[in-house]
């Protein structure tokens, strides 16, 4: 039986913009590769994404979790929501789309894909119906979500909310207890 390989979404704007870069060496049956290379340079390379991504990973013999990170300057809650933005295609239908190229490619490195967590990176307070349409699009993704940032998520079921200032291991503990590891 193959490995389940978790691939989780990291959007928003991009904050850490002084982080080192690098990558994250992903080990698969297969052979060692990055999401960097697998998703044909889309994923973001150093910052939040890998610094996740390493701890997800660390102490693994055989990765389990793989961080797109699509985070972008421009892209914020109104351009992920709106079906009308100019910058819509680059949010959600890029992540579903990235998501689906990597599940098919996954078997040749000897892993099986499958959608893992949303990470959506907020810098102010979200208004709460754009998150709850993304909250949507997530379930029928079956996926689930995690909001960093200054949210109240009072009535809405199953989402995760973290502080805008918590960091990466804050956001490891809050993936594994939703995959079911923690």
């Amino acid at each position: 039986m193959r490995p389940v390989f978790r691939i989780h979404g990291l959007l928003g704007p991009v904050r850490d913009r002084g982080a080192a870069p690098g990558v994250s060496t992903l080990r698969l049956p297969g052979g060692t590769t990055t999401l960097r290379w697998l998703s044909r340079g889309l994923s973001r390379s150093g910052g939040l994404g890998t610094e996740l991504e390493r701890e997800l990973n660390a102490g693994q013999e055989v990765s389990e979790h793989g961080v797109l990170d699509l985070r972008d300057a421009e892209m914020n809650l109104e351009a992920l929501t709106d079906e009308l933005d100019p910058r819509w295609s680059q949010g959600l239908p890029r992540l579903q789309s990235a998501i689906g190229d990597l599940i098919s490619l996954l078997p040749a490195m000897g892993s099986k894909g499958e959608p893992g967590i949303l990470i959506l990176d907020c810098e102010a307070s979200p208004d709460p119906r754009r998150i709850r349409k993304i909250w949507s699009w997530c379930r029928t993704q079956k996926m689930g979500l995690v909001v960093r940032g200054e949210f109240n998520a009072d009535g809405i079921e199953g989402l995760v909310v973290l502080g805008g200032d918590e960091g990466v291991m804050a956001l490891a503990r809050s993936v594994r207890k939703l995959v079911g590891e923690g």
